[in-house]
């Protein structure tokens, strides 16, 4: 079984602009692993969202606070969204009947 968030950044057309998933197991810093992983996706989302948009020089010249508050206003003031989604995967065992 595998699970892992999804965070997906999108147009204010509703359109995706970025997304990120985060399936790692570990957690840091007291976050329970879900906590870890939606901090971790929606970052790395952020980061995707803002290389999407910006010559790779402009992204070289920003440090990973300035990109994510960028980001973060463009949610906030001009209709992105970032929505975040729990996936999770089962393996199962084949019907007796289909095999």
């Amino acid at each position: 079984m595998a699970t892992g968030i999804l965070a997906i950044i999108t147009w204010p057309d509703g359109a995706v602009l970025a997304s990120c998933a985060d399936f790692e197991r570990q957690g840091f810093g007291g976050f329970k692993l879900a906590e870890a992983q939606e901090h971790r996706a929606r970052k790395f989302a952020k980061w995707a969202a803002f290389k999407a948009l910006c010559h790779p020089d402009v992204v070289k010249s920003m440090d990973s606070y300035d990109i994510e508050k960028v980001v973060d206003d463009m949610i906030r003031k001009s209709g992105f969204k970032l929505s975040c989604v729990e996936i999770s995967t089962t393996a199962r065992a084949p019907d007796k009947e289909g095999e």
